[in-house]
């Protein structure tokens, strides 16, 4: 199989799963009810799922270990909030973890590095207040200064909002105890 191919089939096996995760921990329509994974989040924030996309990324050559696409979601809090859970995918978890370093030292990602005000630490994931709104590929006018990006396997996790509640609210929903370095 040629790596083309490995990466095609790699890349729907991916989609594939994050739509059939993102329907079973989307909220339950016919109760209106949001399943929180914490007892420690806002009862009042329930989130609904607006749109999705897909960076194709790169078939890697020989030897290369960084980027090799994106999957990213975006969701609407019932107040009104909006909501980027993004997940880029890496050649290896070394690469996912060199980004993850570069990003907190301000020379990621790459052509508009961060600039952060201050980080804080929520288990292994890093909670990160931006000195400067960041955007997370779209082009839309979102006003994300907070986010929450930890590492798992060859992907980096990021979950940018408008401010620290709705941040930490959806990763103790959707995500808590996934990081791990």
């Amino acid at each position: 199989m040629k790596p083309g191919q490995i990466l095609r089939r790699a890349t729907i096996l991916i989609l594939t799963f994050y739509v059939v995760a993102g329907m079973a921990s989307a909220p339950d329509r016919a109760s209106g009810q949001d399943h929180p994974k914490s007892g420690a989040t806002n009862a009042e924030h329930k989130y609904t799922p607006l749109s999705i996309w897909n960076a194709c990324g790169i078939i890697p050559y020989e030897d290369y270990d960084g980027w090799l696409h994106q999957l990213g979601l975006k969701w609407n809090c019932s107040d009104g909030a909006k909501v980027y859970a993004v997940e880029d995918n890496y050649t290896s978890a070394r690469a996912a973890e060199a980004e993850s370093k570069a990003r907190l030292e301000e020379k990621g990602p790459k052509p508009e590095p961060w600039r952060i005000a201050r980080t804080d630490s929520l288990g292994d994931a890093t909670i990160v207040e931006f000195a400067e709104p960041v955007s997370v590929g779209l082009k839309e006018d979102a006003s994300n200064h907070w986010a929450i990006m930890w590492t798992r396997d060859r992907s980096l996790f990021l979950i940018c909002g408008p401010d620290r509640e709705h941040v930490i609210d959806y990763y103790q929903r959707r995500h808590s105890g996934e990081a791990k370095r």
